[in-house]
């Protein structure tokens, strides 16, 4: 059990809420890096029409469809999961074994190395750009990285699996991406329809490689691993982009609420998507404080920066809200 760190996600904590007399409802939650524009109402209807009286097809094959006609590739080289946090699983399952050695950025998302060491495999941390040199099997590079928000350009694949986790890449100008048809032979890329999509609650994650490490990792997925109502909203976001909101609208509310924390005295780091970090000395302290506020930012002691927070842009609206909650703490 000791070979599992703990980890922490932002989102919204239901017991903490439930001790402070909060409704899930009244919280702006600044903590989770998912697209803050409401939910269009084809989709909608689209969730309140999925079938769940039978078991969904377990290979996904429709939503697998339109993740390759949407990205450019065939359909064996797409595989669902339970959000990519299952495929991350997925890939140790199918790739790690005892004493391998995996490279991880420092700080990033935590997932990555629980998913090594449940597989006593060896952890190799770097800062920066990824090393060309990978003395390991597996490298797992977020990008543009949580919770830093900087996207880098991968020139060239190393040797070893290199895993790329594109989640917040529909954030970044020009919305990058690895897939394409003929994509190295030691490539994973992987996306998260619950970002850009605002599928949070469903749980929605795409894994894109030549079909003999698609294959790898579908010999390892559980049955059924991705619910009938997922795979529906994302079939029907992915065959329809036109219905999600454009990135100009959110850089603006962005640049604005990074002013604004500037004009109190805070100096956000620089972003390439919609997050941030931001210097704030005792983040705990801080985090609690806004949460009496109603608004919940993202504490990153879990990622080794017990003195920043992380910031997800919101609505012009919330935005000022959120200003608002650090004048009155601050």
């Amino acid at each position: 059990m000791g070979l599992i760190p703990s980890r922490v996600h932002g989102g919204l904590d239901y017991a903490e809420l439930r001790k402070l007399g909060m409704a899930p409802r009244d919280v702006l939650d600044f903590s989770v890096n998912t697209n803050p524009a409401p939910m269009p109402d084809e989709l909608r209807q689209v969730i309140a029409s999925a079938d769940v009286s039978a078991y969904p097809d377990s290979e996904s094959q429709g939503l697998r469809e339109a993740a390759a006609e949407a990205y450019g590739v065939g359909p064996e080289q797409v595989i669902a999961g339970n959000g990519s946090s299952e495929l991350i699983w997925l890939i140790g399952l199918a790739f790690l074994e005892v004493g391998d050695g995996v490279l991880v950025r420092r700080p990033t998302f935590g997932e990555y190395e629980a998913a090594a060491r449940i597989h006593r495999a060896d952890i190799r941390r770097y800062d920066g750009p990824l090393p060309q040199e990978i003395a390991g099997r597996v490298a797992f590079i977020c990008n543009p990285n949580n919770p830093t928000g900087d996207y880098t350009p991968v020139a060239e694949i190393p040797a070893g699996l290199v895993v790329v986790d594109e989640a917040y890449a529909d954030f970044v100008a020009g919305r990058p991406t690895l897939i394409a048809p003929d994509m190295p032979d030691n490539l994973i890329v992987l996306r998260s329809l619950t970002k850009f999509s605002a599928l949070a609650g469903l749980r929605l994650g795409l894994a894109f490689g030549r079909p003999p490490l698609i294959d790898a990792l579908r010999k390892v997925k559980p049955p059924w691993n991705v619910n009938a109502v997922a795979q529906a909203a994302g079939e029907y976001a992915l065959r329809h982009p036109e219905l999600l909101p454009d990135l100009d609208w959110l850089s603006a509310a962005r640049q604005d609420l990074v002013e604004g924390l500037r004009r109190l005295g805070l100096r956000p780091l620089p972003t390439d998507c919609n997050f941030f970090l931001v210097p704030v000395g005792d983040a705990c302290e801080l985090r609690r404080k806004l949460l009496t506020k109603c608004c919940l930012v993202r504490d990153c002691a879990s990622f080794g920066l017990p003195d920043h927070i992380r910031i997800a842009v919101r609505t012009a609206e919330d935005n000022v809200r959120l200003l608002a909650a650090f004048e009155s703490v601050l």
